[in-house]
């Protein structure tokens, strides 16, 4: 894991702008997951020009708001950042519940969308912002120390996304987030934590133990960069 701690949110946006470059020049599709939070921060410093067709975005996790309030999607489409990609023709997995949809027809969704992509684009590259919270958890996956198997059941199975309930865990219990099975698939991840509240759960993200205890554990699986600060 590489650490970048001079203006974080700067030198995130200037990497994935490099990244999304080189991905350019080669023709290959991206499939970019983004969080929400204060890792939006970082894309207000993607040039527009960096985006195409050839980039698909879409939310690594998402509150269940069929009012829309809350809703991750929603407040990444607030941006600058997706009204520019949107001129610049990028394509879209949204994420926003649907009229009359449940919270497991959105994760069931979300899920074959992603699959078809993937089907769609064998070559394709898959990048994703995450954040990190100050419990450990990263996209939607909250820590179970106390239930170990339940834990494994929801996001170590075969499910890219699945939908559940985090009561007691988040103020925003209903989620449907990306599973370990998806961030394992990940070519690179990039990943914003910053503040004093999270300076303890980056102590423990890069300690040693089970993803149980501390979701984001799993960028020590998987080639990531994190920019903290």
């Amino acid at each position: 894991m590489t650490l970048v701690d001079f203006n974080p949110a700067q030198a995130m946006g200037e990497e994935i702008s490099r990244v999304l470059s080189v991905y350019k020049q080669e023709e290959k599709p991206v499939l970019l997951f983004l969080s929400g939070g204060t890792a939006l921060s970082p894309l207000e410093y993607i040039p527009p020009k960096m985006l195409s067709g050839m980039v698909t975005l879409t939310t690594l996790d998402e509150r269940y708001a069929p009012s829309g309030l809350n809703s991750n999607f929603v407040a990444l489409s607030r941006t600058s950042f997706f009204k520019n990609a949107q001129m610049e023709g990028v394509q879209v997995i949204d994420t926003c519940v649907l009229a009359g949809e449940s919270q497991k027809e959105l994760a069931d969704r979300i899920d074959a969308d992603v699959r078809a992509w993937m089907i769609e684009h064998p070559n394709g590259v898959l990048l994703a912002v995450a954040g990190v919270g100050a419990d450990g958890h990263t996209a939607g996956m909250m820590p179970y120390p106390e239930d170990r198997v339940k834990f494994a059941e929801l996001f170590e199975g075969e499910r890219l996304f699945v939908a559940y309930d985090a009561s007691g865990k988040n103020q925003f219990p209903l989620r449907v987030t990306a599973t370990m099975t998806l961030l394992r698939k990940l070519n690179h991840a990039f990943l914003y934590a910053r503040g004093e509240e999270k300076r303890e759960a980056l102590r423990r993200m890069k300690a040693e133990g089970v993803l149980a205890e501390c979701p984001a554990r799993i960028f020590q699986e998987i080639p990531t960069t994190l920019y903290s600060g």
